[in-house]
């Protein structure tokens, strides 16, 4: 099923030009994958299964900008499992019907309480009516840290990062990653892998490899075991 509504873009989401944001176009997309699950899935089952989804990796396409004086259209659905892992597309368009942003997500599905993953079942799936994916170019889930990044200045996670589970929220990843990029610098294709989770208390060590037309920012840790590998491409 693909769930979609009609919205307009908060101001918070927008740049000088009005358009969105790189993190606020993800965090637009998160917010509309909660809005399905919350409107497909039995609450009874969320609150009894202690499950539920963590996000891994976006690959995000933005094809033109999204406007604030315009009413845009988010559409997302669930495009299959496969043992540990479920695929979700997002698409938002303009008022004429023109497709602004595509992106294709890897989820996990992991112990509430824990947070290990667990192994996804037909039960977990039986909410989610599937539909096909979005035909789009696909470079992988997997991204490659480039050898000759170099190190950037450390800082440390801060509280207004932190999303509702202690963790560096999804989209704030990226937005300290595009500290790394030129001013110039138009972001065509995203992509971005989350390896593990970072809490108030530790430390980015920024990691930084440019070319180009691709930049791949690494947030790691001091020992520079990585948190997220992000790339940036200004081409699509």
């Amino acid at each position: 099923m693909i769930y979609s509504y009609q919205f307009r873009l908060p101001f918070i989401d927008t740049d000088t030009t009005r358009s969105v944001t790189v993190g606020g176009a993800l965090d637009l997309m998160q917010d509309a994958a909660d809005a399905h699950t919350i409107s497909a899935v039995d609450p009874d089952y969320l609150a009894h299964s202690n499950r539920t989804w963590i996000l891994n990796s976006w690959l995000v396409y933005f094809d033109r900008p999204c406007h604030s004086r315009d009413i845009l259209t988010m559409s997302t659905w669930s495009s299959g499992a496969k043992r540990m892992f479920a695929t979700r597309n997002f698409t938002i368009t303009n008022q004429q019907g023109e497709v602004c942003i595509r992106a294709r997500t890897y989820w996990f599905l992991v112990n509430s309480e824990t947070l290990a993953p667990v192994r996804i079942t037909d039960n977990d799936m039986r909410y989610y009516e599937t539909s096909p994916a979005l035909s789009m170019d696909d470079p992988g889930r997997k991204i490659p840290i480039p050898a000759d990044s170099s190190e950037e200045d450390s800082f440390p996670v801060r509280r207004f990062m932190l999303d509702a589970y202690g963790h560096v929220n999804n989209a704030w990843y990226v937005r300290l990653a595009q500290e790394y990029l030129p001013e110039d610098f138009s972001v065509r294709r995203l992509r971005a892998e989350y390896k593990s989770a970072a809490h108030l208390g530790d430390t980015f060590l920024p990691l930084v490899s440019r070319s180009d037309h691709l930049i791949t920012v690494v947030l790691a840790a001091p020992d520079r075991t990585p948190y997220a590998v992000i790339e940036f491409s200004d081409e699509p």
